[in-house]
């Protein structure tokens, strides 16, 4: 028999010896969301700096006369006063705790509303109302989903319509004087700049959730592979060896070729657990998983079954050629040194062992090698009975 030495760890990357897959993948949904608040915090805070530029220039523009000083005041007590408020509430992260903590549906719409109400206060500016919540809304909806999109874009058309059909005898182009252009293109370069800086801020976010979403899919990966292996040995759980066990009746119904299963229970553990604590106990099962997994081919398959025993399936392997494996396991585990572990210590397994037959099952093989086991532990333990069936004739197998 060959004997391939194996790392178990190294053969089982995905065995959480050092933590959970499931507390990798939480860890990593946290992480996105606290990336998301985060970048809602930046966007509030370049949207309180862009309230503050435009209730200046307004300001201005009532310096030339364009609307008066109060309205100037009016809006910046308006506009400012709600960018701080998204603001506080995303600082102090009282989003959070609400079903859905993304407001940019609310900000932008509380936006758009405060730029069409200044409208009929300060007619002669309508053009530059109009453009401010058409940026508002072009940004909003890149955050947004479609139904919000249709929405927001049969919203913003009716209202634009409604002012430019109700207020076209008011307002009036804000560029008269040499003072009022240059106030109108600061405006104009005010507001491509935010909205350059929004997109620019929008494409960091996707960028960060997209390695995220790569981070997350490697987590669930990890999940998935926690699924098939015992926590505490990183062996196989009963499941997958059962898988494994089918899909070599399958093999072997195809191929013609036997297969071995044997089923090992270590000596007197209850006894281990009791004279030297369950943490003692955790370390001879793991120490016993690595022994079996060093002394076992690359195609054998190792799994832990429940509480201190193990399930051993040999591919291609007749059963007297299976007993001699065990019997190496058995010298194995003898001579590993238990000393190193706890003083005194010293560990034996009893195994039962069967090859498969015509029409077998799953269920009868672990049947059968169960029943070898129970007889092992019944003649004294610290040894390996075998069970086998009457056999059809198979073709020889070349083990090289």
């Amino acid at each position: 028999m060959r004997i391939m030495h194996i790392n178990p760890v190294a053969s089982c990357p995905d065995h959480p010896l050092s933590g959970t897959a499931m507390h990798e993948e939480r860890m990593t949904q946290d992480s996105v969301e606290k990336e998301r608040q985060h970048n809602r915090i930046r966007l509030a805070h370049l949207v309180v700096i862009f309230a503050v530029l435009q209730s200046a220039v307004l300001n201005l523009f009532a310096y030339t006369g364009a609307l008066s000083f109060g309205i100037g005041i009016a809006f910046a007590v308006v506009s400012i006063g709600a960018a701080l408020t998204f603001w506080a509430i995303y600082k102090s992260g009282l989003n959070l705790q609400w079903e859905h903590p993304d407001l940019t549906l609310h900000h932008c719409t509380l936006l758009v509303l405060t730029q069409f109400v200044f409208i009929f206060l300060a007619p002669k500016l309508t053009i530059l109302f109009l453009l401010v919540a058409l940026v508002v809304f072009a940004y909003g909806m890149v955050q947004l989903n479609y139904y919000h999109f249709a929405v927001g874009w049969i919203t913003y058309t009716v209202l634009s319509g409604l002012v430019l059909g109700l207020m076209h005898e008011s307002f009036d182009y804000p560029g008269h004087s040499d003072i009022q252009l240059l106030l109108l293109w600061s405006f104009l370069s005010l507001v491509l700049g935010t909205f350059v800086m929004a997109r620019m801020q929008n494409n960091r976010l996707r960028a960060q959730l997209s390695v995220a979403k790569d981070e997350l899919t490697i987590a669930l990966a990890k999940l998935d592979g926690l699924g098939q292996h015992d926590v505490l040995t990183g062996a196989l759980n009963r499941r997958a060896l059962v898988e494994a066990l089918d899909a070599e009746l399958l093999r072997a119904r195809r191929t013609g070729h036997p297969f071995c299963f044997a089923i090992i229970d270590l000596d007197h553990f209850r006894t281990v657990n009791e004279k030297y604590g369950n943490a003692i106990g955790d370390m001879v099962l793991k120490s016993v998983t690595e022994t079996a997994v060093k002394l076992l081919r690359a195609l054998d398959r190792f799994g832990r079954t429940g509480g201190e025993e193990f399930g051993i399936l040999l591919p291609a392997t007749w059963l007297d050629q299976g007993v001699i494996a065990m019997g190496r396991l058995t010298k194995a585990v003898k001579e590993t040194d238990w000393e190193k572990i706890a003083p005194g210590l010293s560990i034996t397994f009893s195994a039962g062992i069967t090859t498969n037959a015509v029409n077998d099952t799953a269920e009868l093989v672990i049947k059968r090698a169960d029943e070898a086991l129970k007889q092992a532990k019944t003649e004294g333990r610290d040894r390996v009975v075998q069970s086998e069936e009457a056999l059809p004739d198979m073709p020889p197998i070349d083990l090289d």
